[in-house]
């Protein structure tokens, strides 16, 4: 009883008493409402960015001696980004200029313990590298500006909150714009908030080591998201200025032919949808007079 009274509540703001309606005709089609999955497909278009970028600084006064890698490349963490030596390290190559690097590196290192400049993640995006080898550099200087991972940042659907909270996982489909036929899946799906915490667009996490993903691509594609409503054929639904309207089936009582009661409870207030070219009842006149 409780869940079928709260029915007629949801639906009270929609809803329109059947008097307000055509009658049906033997044409007409009837449908019920009923509890299932609605999948919708919310779509989403951006470019690929970093999610959380971090700056990698050199930890002494030195100079760059190699740098391994490039701005767009994946490393892990144990894969050496750039290899730093200290001034000292530095003056005792540079007295040394006809023994190969190798060798210099390996003898001076020992002594004077050079510092791999590493990802600090399980893997890392390069997202920027500031440095080239045999630069000098400071300590605190960045070095390069890496991120775990790659994301596509989306203005956020109108509706997008609700499928959120549902129990389902949205799964996301997405390709580089222009390339449908290269569709993949995509990753955990969230908002991006400002500081006050009100939602401004969704963010997808990317597939790592794509190689044709880098920052700056364009993508495009959509969430497929599932929540268990109550719901009705999308054809049952009249929209007259932005609200939306269902004919349901109600009780009713009295009628004088310019109003009618309605049994099925109703909010004072509800609005009524009048059904395109419905004639205005005349207003019931006054009784007829007696003879005297």
């Amino acid at each position: 009883m409780a869940r079928a009274e709260d029915l007629t509540r949801r639906w009270a703001a929609a809803a329109l008493a059947a008097w307000a309606l055509a009658a049906p005709c033997a044409s007409q089609e009837v449908v019920r409402v009923e509890e299932g999955t609605l999948q919708v497909r919310l779509p989403v278009k951006g470019f690929a960015q970093p999610s959380k970028e971090t700056a990698l600084q050199a930890p002494f006064d030195g100079r760059v001696e190699s740098v391994f890698v490039q701005a767009g490349q994946w490393v892990t963490e144990d894969d050496p980004i750039a290899l730093l030596f200290t001034h000292e390290a530095i003056a005792m190559m540079d007295a040394e200029p006809t023994t190969p690097p190798e060798v210099l590196e390996k003898r001076w290192g020992a002594m004077f313990r050079p510092r791999e400049v590493k990802c600090p993640f399980p893997e890392c995006y390069i997202v920027e590298l500031l440095v080239k080898a045999k630069q000098n550099v400071q300590i605190g200087q960045m070095a390069a500006v890496v991120t775990p991972d790659l994301s596509l940042v989306a203005p956020f659907p109108t509706d997008m909150h609700v499928y959120l909270g549902a129990k389902h996982k949205p799964e996301v489909t997405l390709w580089v714009a222009g390339s449908p036929e290269g569709k993949f899946k995509a990753g955990e799906v969230g908002l991006r908030k400002e500081a006050r915490g009100r939602a401004l667009a969704v963010e997808i996490i990317l597939p790592r080591r794509s190689k044709d993903i880098s920052k700056g691509t364009a993508l495009q594609g959509w969430i497929a998201v599932e929540k268990d409503v109550l719901k009705v054929p999308s054809r049952t639904i009249q929209k007259v200025h932005g609200r939306a309207y269902l004919a349901v089936e109600v009780e009713v009582g009295l009628d004088n032919g310019t109003d009618i009661e309605l049994l099925t409870p109703f909010r004072e207030g509800t609005a009524a949808l009048v059904p395109a070219g419905a004639k205005r009842s005349p207003k019931p006149g006054p009784g007829p007079r007696e003879n005297r």
